[in-house]
């Protein structure tokens, strides 16, 4: 019955800034890509393993997934996390589904660079062994 149904809309309006406009430019085409100007650094690295990362079961190592659309993406996010943390970190393709493992000796370098967690309800990522 539609009328014991509780249901509540909301409506986001933001103001259009050309700002918006390039920066959504630089990152999608008809799909995500990653802009040619992008160098990974320790802020941006925070902000990825916080949305894409988790820590392994096993060990507790980060990981970060790479959701992109192409494998030369892929292969220059990959190189600019090691140009960062060190050549040790290890890229895996499982079917198409990319993953960056830190391993255990470069864990305290990974957490020290990107630097405390910022939101309480992701601190499940930071907590180790």
């Amino acid at each position: 019955n539609r009328k014991d149904r509780n249901t509540a809309n909301g409506e986001l309006k933001t103001k259009c800034t050309s700002e918006f406009t390039q920066l959504r430019d630089d990152w999608y085409d008809e799909t995500k890509k990653l802009p040619e100007q992008f160098t990974l650094d320790t802020v941006n690295l925070k902000h990825w393993y916080i949305q894409d990362g988790s820590v392994t079961n096993e060990n507790r190592n980060p990981v970060i997934s790479i959701c992109w659309p192409t494998e030369d993406e892929v292969e220059r996010l990959v190189k600019e996390v090691k140009n960062l943390i060190g050549d040790a970190s290890l890229y895996e393709n499982n079917r198409g589904e990319y993953t960056i493992y830190i391993p255990s000796d470069y864990v305290d370098s990974f957490f020290g660079m990107i630097g405390s967690c910022p939101v309480d309800s992701y601190k499940y990522k930071w907590i180790r062994k």
